[in-house]
């Protein structure tokens, strides 16, 4: 190209010495617009360059202010809900006037498992016979008591106040007072009825027939029925029932249609069925040679000896 070029400005009859200081120039002035070209064209791209980084960190600032609300939002409905009283007792109970009445606190305990007779037993627990303090300690809750709650509270229930019995305006309650018990109490009543009939047969007269039970069999029976009531008292239900005046009856008669706040049962059992190993995995597992073992206690000793090896695991 460059000859090509000379050979121009030779053809126009310029001197040599013009033709290389024009030549030159041209060649400067080409590569000084080439420069300006690559510089305009970077300054044209520059701008929204800086722009998109602008827009990027613009949408990072919102969304990490979006971010903080919710968080902020999250710690501040926790911290209102712990400062109303028993805020979280009530996302997981039905409604119960209780609720609004009393701070119901809540704590940890371990449940007293014991087969046999334990170190602390419970006011509730027998040992292998029945015992007259315990039918005591049982008694004093199965006198269920009554208080009043108001027609607001029964239509909360989910109940029909026109139904509902009211205590009568001669006890000073007031036009508003409907009669209300704790289903707590009645469902200690249903295990106490149950209890009862357990050890009727405690004292079954043998001329009418062998003794049916063995002293084991007690220790169950006295077990299941304390793991049951200490269950009960953990969980503290505060779901309440209502009365109606029943065709026949000329006492309030309960309503034992209660509504309460229920886990799904059919969920919990279908994740065992799916995780749960086979049923004989479970029983055939013995005690390997090196297993560190517990004491076993002296109510063991003393229904079977030190001698005998009796499988309680095939006997409860």
């Amino acid at each position: 190209m460059f000859s090509k070029w000379t050979s121009t400005a030779s053809s126009a009859g310029l001197p040599s010495n013009e033709k290389d200081g024009s030549s030159a120039e041209n060649l400067l002035l080409s590569s000084s617009l080439e420069e300006n070209r690559d510089a305009e064209e970077w300054t044209r791209a520059s701008p929204p360059s800086r722009r998109s980084h602008w827009l990027w960190t613009i949408l990072n600032i919102l969304l990490f202010l979006f971010s903080l609300s919710v968080l902020l939002h999250q710690a501040y409905q926790k911290h209102a809900e712990a400062r109303v009283k028993n805020g979280l007792l009530k996302k997981t109970s039905f409604f119960s006037p209780i609720l609004d009445r009393v701070e119901i606190p809540t704590y940890v305990k371990q449940t007293d498992g014991s087969l046999f007779e334990s170190e602390h037993p419970s006011p509730y627990r027998n040992g292998r016979k029945p015992d007259p303090k315990v039918n005591d300690a049982w008694e004093a809750f199965d006198n269920i008591r009554t208080f009043p709650i108001s027609a607001d509270d029964v239509r909360r229930l989910g109940k029909d106040p026109s139904l509902a019995v009211k205590f009568p305006e001669e006890y000073g309650l007031g036009p508003d007072a409907y009669v209300a018990q704790l289903d707590i109490f009645h469902q200690i009543h249903c295990l106490n009825l149950l209890r009862h009939l357990a050890w009727a047969e405690y004292d079954r007269d043998e001329q009418h027939g062998k003794k049916p039970y063995s002293e084991l069999h007690w220790v169950h029976v006295s077990h299941c029925t304390d793991m049951l009531m200490q269950n009960i008292m953990c969980a503290g239900n505060t779901d309440v029932l209502t009365f109606n005046w029943m065709e026949t009856q000329k006492w309030p008669f309960p309503d034992f249609f209660v509504n309460h706040q229920c886990r799904d049962f059919d969920t919990i059992v279908r994740w065992q069925e799916e995780n749960a190993l086979p049923l004989m995995m479970g029983r055939n597992l013995t005690r390997p040679p090196d297993a560190k073992e517990i004491p076993a206690p002296d109510a063991y000793y003393e229904l079977f000896g030190k001698e005998k090896n009796v499988s309680i695991h095939h006997m409860i």
